[in-house]
């Protein structure tokens, strides 16, 4: 980010709105209001006005814009998954991304890979008569968590499997294997040495050498009865010596027997069931790590979890609640203060 924006966002995160991640406690049909908590330093809880047919599970984790803290007035409440992920490998390619967005608040994620680059963005209007700010918010801790957890799952690509998915993935492997011909493969087979020489002005210059097995296929099945493997290695030297000449040698004597290794284990029933066996133990462990973000994300929601009873708000009106949560607020902050000390 640049020194600017940093500058820009400071400028409005030490005022009195504030963007933050927050937990759902309420939000019911036939209310015209609902409410929520923040951890960020400090806990503190929010009320807001909703339309009466805007629902929302307990325990949504949220973005919002918070008001007049003590107060706890909070304004433009949208989910965390709903926010779409803005990604791209430059400075240039993240304003163009933000140009889309400008309208509505996202996930910015700047490469190369930082946590500290990892910051929810949102566009917020006070008023038709101010101006559309940008405030912004890095995520650390918990909220980083809870981030990491979202964009995997955003990332994934898992669908559970359908009966007709699971036919067509048969016919296929049972056509692949069947027109499948050992030889045509085994002709990229192929095995040998080879040696480059590195000038490195200023140290010592290098020799590079490398022993190599290797075949142009991905079939896992092929791959497991053929000897594969890359060694390398170097060593040191001063300038090139006469002997230190770049070569490739082909040994052939270790491609042919790595070729009737091949030939003697390869079977079609065999190929079939390997690849069936590996495509179930994918699709599992996919589904494993899918299922495990879900319950990462369901963890967090119960974890944070709470009932105005929990307190004996649950029947006050709006404007009572509201001086409730200022106090509420005003002893959490005051703690807080004296904590810092």
């Amino acid at each position: 980010m640049s020194g600017n924006f940093r500058t820009f966002a400071k400028k409005y995160m030490d005022s009195c709105d504030k963007i933050r991640l927050g937990i759902i406690c309420e939000c019911k049909e036939r209310s015209d209001f609902g409410w929520l908590y923040s951890e960020d330093s400090v806990r503190l809880y929010f009320t807001f006005k909703k339309s009466a047919d805007y629902i929302l599970e307990d325990g949504t984790p949220v973005a919002f814009i918070s008001l007049n803290d003590p107060l706890g007035y909070a304004v433009s409440i949208i989910p965390l998954d709903e926010l779409p992920f803005l990604y791209a490998e430059s400075s240039n390619g993240i304003e163009k991304e933000r140009r889309k967005c400008k309208v509505l608040p996202y996930w910015e994620i700047h490469y190369p890979w930082r946590f500290d680059y990892c910051c929810i963005n949102f566009p917020y209007k006070k008023s038709r008569e101010h101006s559309l700010e940008l405030f912004y918010k890095v995520l650390k801790g918990k909220e980083e968590a809870l981030f990491m957890v979202l964009y995997s799952l955003h990332k994934s690509s898992f669908k559970y499997l359908s009966i007709e998915d699971l036919s067509k993935e048969i016919q296929r492997i049972n056509d692949y294997v069947t027109s499948f011909s050992l030889e045509n493969i085994l002709a990229s087979y192929r095995c040998g040495n080879s040696g480059y020489f590195q000038s490195r002005p200023g140290r010592d210059d290098h020799f590079h050498i490398t022993e190599y097995k290797e075949i142009d296929t991905d079939d896992e099945y092929i791959r497991s009865l053929i000897p594969l493997g890359v060694k390398r290695d170097y060593y040191a030297c001063v300038g090139r010596s006469k002997d230190d000449n770049d070569y490739d040698k082909i040994d052939d004597d270790l491609i042919n027997s790595g070729k009737e290794i091949a030939r003697k284990l390869y079977s079609k029933e065999n190929h079939y069931a390997f690849l069936i066996t590996n495509f179930f133990e994918r699709y599992f462990d996919e589904k494993n790590n899918y299922e495990n973000l879900l319950n990462e994300l369901n963890d967090y929601k119960l974890s944070n979890r709470l009932r105005w009873d929990k307190f004996g708000y649950g029947n006050l009106e709006y404007e009572n609640l509201c001086e409730r949560i200022k106090q509420l607020n005003t002893k959490s902050l005051e703690v807080f203060k004296i904590n810092q000390k």
